[in-house]
């Protein structure tokens, strides 16, 4: 059960950009809203596969999180008297509109920031997965059509209208994505492959051949030198999808924007663990990843991009499902803890300097009414 929901049901936000950009990746930077969830942490909680029990928890910053008035619970219910569906897997912001992805229900709503009051519902997608807004005017989903499907798509919304404006074909089962100048590039975790599209065209101009499983992107800004994309690739469970003899190893592997090549490989080991929820420290210096076995979590690990490490090294020993980090809030680590995702969750804060915990809070509502934040996947931060 476990490895159906990490694999097929589950597997950052980013910081809504202007048409300049030069650079963008899995920071998720704070985003600048109004009304009353413009200063603080959105918590993504999946729910429970098949229940339509998924939850976004918001916390009030700054603030301890043992402050339980500071914890505000299923947000959207709350204001709406509806539960968001099945899966809620990512949240992107626009022009003051949160556009919450519900995987397993095929949709995207859209919510007002300032109230979490429902605007609209997009529907006709198929297993949509992440969010990664272009500017004011696009934004961009993936889809995979279904699980394995030999093509998934690039789905692109006008935030204006709230409708679909197209679709670029990309390679199978696409994951996350990352922005560097004029192109996106999108992670096909089953192709292993990693597809360029033109922003300016919509237009697939390279598709580049990775190692086994590519799903989190980064780019990675060197104290000197130029931009760097990392990819983690996942490696695969093997043909009986769990830890095991069959397992492929994961990796971590560097991308050159400028020609689009693999200009370096660093193989991970054992093979049982694999890399996923990649993301950067607050300086976009240093990755972070999720170590994970079959159940989809892991311990943190750190590795130093932009200082040609030789190796990543263990930074937190416990197994979490969730990490995101709070660049405009002192790049204070924040990891979700799912349990055994039937139990609600933990959100646990550390410290980027010495990875000592700061604090932790439940994901529980305290109201029958309301839906407890099981499997926090995932945080969004404002400002």
């Amino acid at each position: 059960m476990f490895f159906l929901r990490r694999m097929t049901f589950k597997p950052a936000l980013f910081l809504l950009l202007a048409s300049t950009l030069v650079v963008g990746a899995c920071r998720r930077n704070s985003i600048s809203t109004s009304g009353r969830y413009n200063n603080g942490i959105f918590v993504v909680n999946e729910g429970l596969f098949g229940s339509s029990n998924g939850a976004l928890y918001y916390i009030n910053r700054p603030a301890s999180f043992s402050d339980s008035a500071r914890l505000t619970a299923d947000i959207y219910k709350l204001r709406n008297g509806v539960s968001l569906g099945d899966v809620v897997q990512d949240v992107e912001i626009i022009q003051g509109k949160a556009y919450i992805v519900v995987n397993n229900s095929n949709k995207i709503e859209v919510a007002g920031t300032d109230s979490m009051n429902a605007i609209t519902t997009i529907t006709g997608l198929q297993q949509p997965r992440y969010a990664l807004a272009l500017n004011e005017s696009k934004l961009y989903v993936t889809e995979w059509v279904s699980f394995g499907s030999p093509a998934g798509n690039v789905v692109i919304i006008n935030p204006s209208t709230n409708t679909v404006t197209g679709r670029v074909a990309v390679g199978s089962t696409p994951e996350q994505m990352a922005l560097v100048g004029n192109n996106l590039y999108v992670a096909n975790s089953v192709s292993n492959t990693v597809s360029v599209i033109n922003t300016l065209t919509d237009q697939v101009t390279a598709t580049i051949t990775v190692n086994a499983g590519p799903r989190s992107l980064c780019a990675v800004t060197p104290t000197s030198g130029a931009t760097q994309l990392w990819v983690s690739c996942y490696g695969s469970l093997g043909a009986n999808f769990t830890d095991g003899a069959d397992d492929v190893a994961g990796s971590l592997q560097r991308i050159d924007p400028v020609t689009n090549t693999i200009t370096r490989t660093v193989a991970l080991a054992p093979a049982s663990l694999h890399p996923d929820k990649m993301t950067t420290n607050r300086e976009g210096t240093v990755l972070y990843y999720l170590f994970t076995n079959f159940s989809g979590k892991g311990h943190l690990w750190q590795f130093n991009a932009a200082s040609n490490a030789t190796a990543p090294s263990l930074r937190i020993a416990r197994q979490f499902y969730g990490l995101g980090v709070d660049v405009n809030g002192g790049g204070i680590i924040h990891c979700g803890d799912a349990y055994d995702f039937i139990t609600p969750g933990k959100v646990v804060r550390y410290n980027p300097n010495t990875f000592a915990a700061i604090d932790s809070f439940s994901l529980e509502s305290n109201d029958p009414g309301l839906s407890d934040g099981y499997g926090p996947g995932g945080f969004v931060f404002t400002n």
